[in-house]
């Protein structure tokens, strides 16, 4: 039985992704310089609804998702489109 969750799974898929990715050595922090980074859960960033001319009553919902990289020493953080992510090929998945 699977006792991951779907956000284990989740940063276990774009983090393999993004290690294929990531080739810019050394891969520092550039506020702190340390290489201690880590994967936070997916982040629904929500889209402000826009004046259209066209109101039917009913708004889609519509967001971006991200998977932010944080470094634990002093916070920075990069968000990754998980859309663009799901473009590239997931290594796990290699056979």
């Amino acid at each position: 039985m699977d006792e991951k969750t779907a956000q284990e799974r989740a940063r276990e898929k774009y983090q393999a992704i993004l290690t294929g990715l990531w080739t810019v050595e050394p891969d520092e922090c550039p506020i702190c310089r340390t290489r201690l980074w880590n994967m936070g859960d997916m982040v629904e960033i929500p889209l402000r609804p826009q004046a259209t001319g066209l109101h039917t009553g009913i708004e889609p919902r519509q967001a971006f998702l991200y998977m932010p990289v944080m470094c634990t020493n002093c916070g920075y953080t990069m968000f990754f489109n998980i859309g663009v992510l799901n473009e590239k090929p997931d290594p796990s998945e290699a056979s």
